[in-house]
C-alpha cells in the first residue's frame, strides 16, 4: 500500500518536470555516482579502453559523461508523462519521417529493436506519438526488487503500452503482432546461454538475445532498429530501414542468426557514433560460450 501511494506521489510529481529539470538534476545523480560507486568506475573506464581502444586519459573522461547520461536516463523516464503535441515541436527532431510514414501505413507486424542508448526510455512514447493507432507492447525484464519493478510497470503503462515480461512473450505479443500490432525489445549482450546465441559485439563476443528474432520470424514481422538521440537540449529519433524475415532463406538457426547481426550491428554503429550515451555500468560479455 505505501509502495503504491509512494509511485503516485513520484507520477504526480513528474507532470511538473521538463527536459530541463532532466538535464540538471540528471547531471547531478550522474556525478554523484561517478563519485560513489568507485567499482562501477573502474569497470567502465577498463570496459571503454578494451572496446573503443582508447587510452586512459580519453576513457575516464568518456566514462564521467556516460555517467552522467545514465543520470539523465534516470530522470527522463519520469518526463515521458509530460510528451504532448507542443514538447515534440519543442524538443523531438527526426530526418526518418519517410520510415516512420512507411511504418505507420503498413499492415505487417512490427518488432521494433533499440539499446541501452541516450534516452531509451522516451523511445515508446515517441513512437506512440507518430504511431497512436498501432496496438503496442513493450517487453520488460523486471528487477528483482518489487518496488522498482512496480514503479517501471507503472511509467511504462502511462504510455498506452501493454507490458509483458520477458517469460510471456511467445504467448502475450503473437496474437497481437499477427494482427499487425508491435512489440519493442531492448537488445541485450549479457543474457542466459539457453536464450543466446554469441556473436562480437564491440570486438567481442557477447551473448546476444535471441527472443526478438524468434518472435519476428513466428509472426513473419519487419524489424525495425529504433534509437533516441540527445542532442543538446534536443532529442533526435532515429528509425531505421527494417529487415524483412519473410525474405530469409536456410534454416532456422541460419535465418536466427542473420537477425541477430542485424539487430547487433545496429546497435553497435549507434554505440560507435555516440559512446558517451551508452550504458556502460551494465557488466555486459560476462556470459561466455564456454
Amino acid at each position: 500500500m505505501l509502495d503504491e501511494i509512494f509511485i503516485q506521489l513520484l507520477i504526480n510529481w513528474s507532470r511538473s518536470i521538463n527536459i530541463y529539470s532532466c538535464d540538471r538534476y540528471g547531471r547531478i545523480i550522474g556525478l554523484l555516482l561517478w563519485n560513489l560507486l568507485k567499482k562501477r568506475r573502474e569497470q567502465t573506464i577498463f570496459s571503454i579502453q578494451k572496446h573503443l581502444g582508447l587510452d586512459f586519459i580519453q576513457a575516464k573522461s568518456l566514462a564521467k559523461q556516460s555517467f552522467i547520461h545514465t543520470g539523465m536516463a534516470y530522470f527522463e523516464s519520469f518526463l515521458v508523462q509530460n510528451f504532448d503535441y507542443k514538447f515534440m515541436c519543442d524538443n523531438v527532431v527526426t530526418d526518418d519521417l519517410d520510415n516512420i510514414n512507411l511504418l505507420k501505413n503498413s499492415k505487417r507486424p512490427a518488432v521494433i529493436v533499440t539499446g541501452h542508448l541516450g534516452p531509451w526510455e522516451m523511445l515508446l512514447a515517441l513512437l506512440k506519438f507518430y504511431l497512436p493507432n498501432k496496438s503496442t507492447q513493450v517487453v520488460v525484464k523486471f528487477p528483482k526488487n518489487k518496488f522498482m519493478a512496480k514503479l517501471i510497470k507503472r511509467l511504462r503503462t502511462e504510455r498506452n503500452a501493454e507490458i509483458v515480461g520477458h517469460r510471456l512473450i511467445t504467448y502475450k505479443l503473437l496474437p497481437n503482432l499477427r494482427q499487425g500490432g508491435m512489440a519493442a525489445f531492448l537488445v541485450d549482450h549479457n543474457t542466459l546461454k539457453k536464450e543466446a546465441i554469441f556473436l562480437p559485439f564491440l570486438g567481442e563476443i557477447a551473448a546476444v538475445n535471441i527472443g526478438p528474432a524468434l518472435i519476428a520470424l513466428r509472426a513473419k514481422a519487419l524489424i525495425w532498429p529504433a534509437f533516441v538521440i540527445r542532442e543538446g537540449t534536443k532529442i533526435r529519433l532515429f528509425l531505421e530501414k527494417p529487415l524483412d524475415t519473410k525474405t530469409l532463406n536456410g534454416t532456422l538457426k541460419d535465418k536466427i542468426k542473420v537477425i541477430t547481426q542485424f539487430y547487433t550491428q545496429a546497435v553497435e554503429k549507434k554505440v560507435l557514433s555516440y559512446p558517451e550515451q551508452w550504458y556502460w555500468l551494465h557488466r555486459r560479455w560476462k556470459t561466455r560460450p564456454n
